[in-house]
């Protein structure tokens, strides 16, 4: 069971920190040693546009994601190092719960 505080909150800075060292814990690393599938800033913003990831709560001009973001972001990018992509990752990730997220994450 992943360890994230459930009241666990930050703005984009502190949530690709976050995942980025969540990620680095669960993902395959490179031939290089480093974790395979770190994101960015940019990246979180393409997830939320597109759809993938769930929109984050806006305070005045600044976007702040929570434990939830955080879950779906780790199976996201979870799935996506097993070789899912594109739909199948809509039809995945669409409505599940905390728990279920989790699963994915560690899967």
């Amino acid at each position: 069971m992943l360890a994230i505080a459930q009241d666990w909150v930050g703005g984009i800075d502190e949530f690709v920190a976050e995942a980025n060292g969540w990620l680095a814990r669960l993902l395959p690393e490179d031939r290089a040693g480093r974790p395979k599938d770190e994101v960015n800033a940019r990246l979180v913003r393409h997830y939320t546009t597109s759809g993938l990831l769930p929109a984050p709560r806006r305070e005045g001009r600044e976007a702040r994601y929570d434990s939830l973001h955080l879950l779906h972001l780790l199976a996201l990018r979870r799935l996506m190092a097993d070789g899912l992509s594109g739909k199948v990752l809509f039809g995945t990730l669409a409505g599940r719960s905390a728990e279920d997220l989790e699963r994915l994450a560690q899967w």
